[in-house]
């Protein structure tokens, strides 16, 4: 029956608390690259397998639209959505920095100087990290450090207000 398509993925045992049965999930199945699939996680094993000397549980993933180009045994891409938020303050995550386990931005400050604005950051993925203390929208930061710092060229960029999955 192809009306009902399973994803099957390994999920490794470090990442496995972040995943609940009910995540919504992007999925880019290789043989359709410009097909827009979504599904949700439909069952994650209680038992963990070993691949490749890896502790995984294996992941379903119910496929919410049906294509008939579709054939059990094709390859897919799977991006699972762990948290998302709606007008959050995101910035780089290399753009902050930490002193004293204290977390900080850099900011533009007067006479081609700089400030340093401690911050409180929410959720995070690889690339954003949400700040929900310290900085409004639109303020200034900078992305890397300081040229005054290391005497290289660094740019300011705005801090924005987004919908970010993490």
């Amino acid at each position: 029956d192809l009306s009902t398509l399973v994803i099957l993925v390994n999920i490794n045992e470090v990442d496995i608390y972040k995943i609940e049965e009910g995540n919504k999930v992007d999925i880019l199945i290789a043989a359709n690259p410009t097909g827009d699939y979504t599904g949700v996680v439909s069952r994650i094993s209680p038992y963990t397998t070993e691949v490749r000397g890896i502790k995984v549980f294996e992941t379903e993933i119910l496929l919410e639209q049906q294509d008939p180009k579709l054939r059990p045994g094709m390859s897919a891409v799977v991006q699972i959505t762990i948290n998302a938020k709606e007008k959050v303050i995101a910035i780089p995550v290399n753009a902050l920095f930490i002193e004293d386990n204290k977390e900080y931005v850099i900011i533009p400050g007067e006479n081609d100087g700089f400030a340093k604005i401690f911050v409180k950051r929410g959720i995070n993925d690889d690339i954003n990290v949400e700040i929900i203390e310290g900085l409004e929208e639109g303020d200034k930061i900078y992305s890397d450090i300081p040229p005054a710092l290391y005497g290289k060229d660094s740019a300011s960029i705005p801090a924005y207000n987004m919908r970010k999955e993490f």
